[in-house]
């Protein structure tokens, strides 16, 4: 019985090495938090400590990794709203170019068009800017 309980520990502590060992794996592959795993592991407290401690640290990790997926997400957002503002700023300037006779080419009538647009949205601009009250 005794030599049966000294089995089932051995097994225990065995597992836990494992799971302090790919814990560690994990950090030493993504690098960010590997030092700060390091600068607190303290070995004399025991695996079932180095473990919790892996495992903070992977945890600390995690939640970088996803605060860096949503300024990924944000910047790719923020990207999409510029370029459709001024898909929608110059939408009228390709219809005006679309109007303009065919003898220009399609590059040319929609720079003469945008160029045309941009000078009335500025000359509306500054009117309200320097419109008295």
């Amino acid at each position: 019985a005794v030599l049966k309980g000294q089995m089932v520990a051995l097994c225990s502590d065995a597992f836990v090495l494992l799971q302090v060992v790919l814990l560690s794996a994990l950090l030493v592959a993504t690098v960010l938090k590997f030092p700060d795993f390091l600068a607190g592991l303290r070995p004399s407290r025991g695996l079932r400590a180095a473990r919790l401690w892996a495992m903070a640290k992977l945890s600390e990790l995690a939640v970088a990794i996803i605060e860096l997926l949503l300024l990924v997400f944000a910047w790719k957002t923020f990207a999409l709203v510029v370029r459709a503002s001024i898909c929608a700023l110059m939408t009228p300037a390709a219809m005006m170019g679309v109007a303009l006779p065919k003898c220009i080419d399609r590059r040319g009538r929609f720079a003469i068009a945008g160029v045309a647009w941009l000078a009335l949205l500025g000359g509306l601009a500054l009117e309200r800017v320097l419109a008295p009250g």
